[in-house]
């Protein structure tokens, strides 16, 4: 065994901890950033949610009081009146009712058009979530994966590396020092990003 060999396995040895450890905080990081990130998202989408909801309720209610308000007056005017202005309290009073009814119709609008609104952010909030969380688990998977191959060749080093020891070992103890040197270990597979 080189001392090129030597080293390298060293090398090896004294990195793969780090190399794990730094692998499964980053994957620990992409997590928690992700989930305060849809935690964000959930927030800003229940506000905007409320706030749609509560502007349709404001609207309708004020078009409603309009409303009666207007049928208030028109009964109002019919009573003062009398029979002579009969015809005219009904109009005022057709009128009335056509307005409140027109109120309805707007306050039921306003209140579907809060309703989609509040579709179309929840929406957006899922798609954002997912964006955003969707391809984690993914990455982890990835990384986890890229963790065991890194264990398999820590393994493969410390064997090759005590097989090669062992040897040497063998050589001096059997006296054989003119011995060849043994033939240099297998290559064991590139890890995703490292090589051999």
């Amino acid at each position: 065994m080189t001392a090129r060999h030597a080293e390298r396995a060293d090398a090896v040895n004294d990195k793969s901890p780090e190399v794990l450890t730094l692998a499964r905080r980053t994957a620990e990081a992409y997590v928690t950033a992700a989930d305060e990130r849809a935690q964000l998202i959930r927030a800003e989408a229940r506000s905007r949610a409320g706030q749609i909801r509560q502007d349709a309720r404001l609207d309708a209610e004020k078009i409603r009081a309009a409303a009666e308000e207007a049928m208030a007056r028109a009964q109002s005017e019919a009573l003062l009146v009398g029979r002579d202005a009969a015809g005219r309290a009904a109009e005022a009073r057709r009128r009335a009712e056509l307005a409140l009814a027109d109120a309805r119709v707007e306050a039921e609008r306003i209140r579907a058009d809060g309703r989609d609104r509040l579709e179309q952010v929840e929406l957006r909030a899922r798609q954002r979530y997912e964006d955003a969380v969707g391809g984690f688990p993914t990455k982890r998977l990835a990384l986890e994966k890229q963790i065991q191959a890194l264990e398999m060749f820590d393994a493969y080093c410390r064997q090759q590396l005590t097989g090669s020891i062992q040897r040497q070992l063998n050589m001096l103890w059997g006296g054989s020092l003119e011995a060849e040197f043994p033939p240099e270990p297998a290559r064991f597979p590139a890890v995703a990003g490292h090589a051999s």
